[in-house]
């Protein structure tokens, strides 16, 4: 599989708008210009701390989320699971205001408990800095040594090809892709953008954060790739 590019529509007078050829697989999609507007029906509301639009030098278009130590959540559901063995796309863009120390950020998260649901995480522990997904609660893990500054944007996107999982920060591949093949079906819980909010287990990062899209069925890259901002709403 080569990398996606996009396809575009034709129209009269104008450049043609960009069109997404895996829309269909897209269960997530938000831009944070004016609000939480979830482009593929998401309701998304303030979960831990108090997350705000900012339109304050946005990361992309005319706003961002400002997560200061908060998260956005929504009601989790089988359809927002990671299966086993299926292919996906988790990509985020992220500007840390600060970094934890000995510690985690949660960039996003569909988390029931220490055996069960999704995260995408920056760590800041041992065995050292790091981008991590665990795809069964608190295991099924890969990891990418990662070492990002503060006050710096960055494309994150994570890619599952066929059982290996690709690590792109700004359309560069971080290193040779990992094998997983983990996940599965998780009871209802939140989903969760900014953190981990489940149970009264919190765990938060203290970042902007734009241009949001979980793509599922679909491994969009195995190759370094150009990244196109914001994503297209079809």
């Amino acid at each position: 599989m080569s990398m996606i590019l996009h396809k575009a529509m034709m129209t009269l007078g104008g450049t043609p708008p960009p069109i997404d050829p895996y829309f269909a697989n897209v269960v997530s999609l938000m831009h944070y210009e004016t609000s939480l507007l979830d482009q593929k029906g998401l309701v998304w509301s303030s979960g831990a701390g108090t997350p705000t639009i900012t339109t304050s030098s946005p990361l992309v278009g005319i706003g961002s989320l400002l997560c200061s130590t908060a998260c956005i959540k929504a009601a989790g559901s089988t359809s927002y699971c990671i299966n086993a063995g299926a292919d996906f796309t988790i990509e985020i863009s992220v500007k840390f205001n600060s970094l934890p120390s000995g510690d985690t950020a949660t960039l996003a998260s569909m988390y029931n408990g220490s055996g069960a649901g999704w995260s995408l995480q920056f760590r800041n522990d041992s065995p050292g800095s790091r981008l991590q997904v665990n795809l069964t609660g608190d295991t099924g893990t890969s990891s990418m040594p990662w070492s990002p500054s503060t006050g710096v944007k960055y494309d994150i996107a994570i890619s599952r090809v066929s059982g290996q999982i690709y690590w792109f920060v700004n359309g560069v591949s971080l290193g040779s892709p990992t094998a997983n093949s983990d996940g599965g079906n998780v009871a209802a819980t939140n989903i969760a953008i900014g953190g981990l909010d489940f149970s009264g287990f919190i765990q938060l990062c203290n970042a902007v954060i734009d241009e949001w899209r979980l793509t599922f069925g679909v491994g969009r890259y195995d190759a370094n790739y150009t990244v196109s901002l914001p994503f297209p709403d079809s």
